[in-house]
């Protein structure tokens, strides 16, 4: 999971957002909140906007081929809703069985 916005989203808005993200992870009642709802918090350099779509970009690499050979694919409703454009044209990190 990741916070999104849209494709085009002026740079100064993406760092204000990023900043906001970054004092919240810092609030232990903010991290404990998304960890009761099954959240796995991270702190790490997948805070920054560039790593996180690295981060992504490596586990559908890695996932990719183990979701396809076990016949799995994408959620289609999902996937039309996704706007970042990370996941064009890939599988992205909801699935459905099509079996």
């Amino acid at each position: 999971h990741g916070m999104y916005a849209p494709k085009g989203t002026p740079a100064d808005v993406v760092a204000k957002l990023n900043a906001a993200l970054k004092v919240a992870l810092k609030d232990p009642e903010f991290v404990k909140k998304q960890e009761s709802l099954g959240a796995v918090v991270v702190t790490d350099k997948r805070t920054d906007g560039a790593e996180h779509k690295k981060f992504v970009a490596a586990e559908i690499a890695k996932w990719g081929p183990v979701i396809k050979a076990a016949g799995e694919y994408a959620d289609s409703s999902h996937t039309t809703q996704c706007t970042s454009g990370l996941y064009a044209g890939r599988s992205c990190v909801c699935f459905s069985s099509r079996r």
